[in-house]
């Protein structure tokens, strides 16, 4: 199982995993691997049960585990749809009564909840095989004394209400209610104030390229230390951007990496240090240097809150208070 979860990982999160962690160099070859990835594990889905009754050969194992899909295509996916929309309904339910994005409990208690899935989906897997074994199989395997007895064992170990909410129907449903809640926590938190006390020092243009040099504190909490400097951008009063990329951020002349926070920083073995955290963050936009010094209306945002609003000096002078 080690063996079988280790290759799904290549196959299918792997190239998710290289989209965040490095969207500008290896994200069009993690998209390119992302569709046969989704393939292969859907036809493959079915590996486990191969395993579980004693195949070690590879091809038998893939082979078995193909001859389910053969009777239905999607038959993966379907495993897949309930748990999935169960789960995530679950998970935004309980997301969207905090205030706090990164409540400790909160992130506690969606952990826990997210074993509910993978459990729900094997439970699925073994229904389908069971059903779907070949009469010749049940001889080969030694399992002909349960032959007869397991729908009768399926329809009683099987509570009414499990059954129906794993249903393909019913998971669609689910994923629907479950992604609008999701979505609506999402912004919801993304117009919340940044966790953390930031506070502008100065404020520098050049070329085509704004500079500001910001102050981030607060207290050594969870809350905090959850604080993410690539969310910050530049953006008129009603929210259109001015900036046009993810910032590059700079801490002690170092470029912190895509997805760093400030927890990152404060624990990082590299760049240890204690609040306040001074950060250099730069800005790339369309506009002249010219056009960045008489630009009026331009803010600091945090995601979807508007915070500071930014003059350029027209003169290389920090500002006092970052306005």
């Amino acid at each position: 199982l080690l063996i079988g979860g280790f290759v799904f990982w290549v196959l299918f999160a792997l190239p998710l995993s290289l989209l965040t962690i490095a969207p500008e160099t290896l994200g069009t070859l993690a998209l390119f691997l992302l569709m046969p990835a989704i393939i292969l594990s859907l036809r493959f889905y079915f590996y486990f049960f191969p395993i579980l009754i004693g195949h070690t050969s590879p091809k038998t194992i893939l082979g078995e585990a193909s001859e389910y899909t053969k009777f239905d295509s999607f038959l993966g996916l379907k495993a897949l749809i309930g748990p999935l929309g169960f789960m995530l309904v679950i998970v935004a339910s309980i997301r969207s009564f905090s205030s706090e994005e990164t409540n400790l409990l909160l992130t506690l208690t969606v952990e826990y909840l997210s074993t509910i899935f993978p459990l729900l989906t094997i439970y699925l897997g073994m229904s389908f095989c069971l059903t779907l074994l070949p009469e010749k199989k049940w001889s080969a395997y030694g399992l002909t004394p349960y032959h007869r007895e397991r729908f009768e064992t399926l329809r009683v170990n099987s509570p009414k209400w499990l059954s129906n909410i794993l249903r393909p129907q019913t998971g669609l449903f689910f994923l629907v209610i479950g992604s609008l809640l999701w979505l609506s926590n999402d912004l919801r938190t993304s117009q919340m104030p940044p966790s953390a006390k930031i506070q502008v020092l100065s404020v520098s243009a050049k070329d085509s390229s704004l500079t500001l040099e910001l102050s981030i504190d607060g207290e050594k909490d969870a809350n905090t230390l959850s604080f993410h400097p690539g969310s910050l951008r530049l953006a008129a009063e009603k929210g259109s951007n001015i900036s046009q990329q993810v910032p590059e951020i700079l801490f002690q002349g170092e470029k912190l990496p895509f997805g760093a926070r400030l927890d990152d920083i404060i624990h990082g073995e590299e760049t240890k240090t204690s609040l306040p955290v001074i950060l250099t963050v730069t800005f790339e936009t369309q506009l002249s240097e010219k056009e960045l010094t008489k630009l009026g209306d331009m803010y600091l945002w945090y995601r979807n809150y508007r915070m500071d609003h930014i003059l350029v000096p027209t003169e290389e002078l920090p500002s006092k208070d970052g306005a």
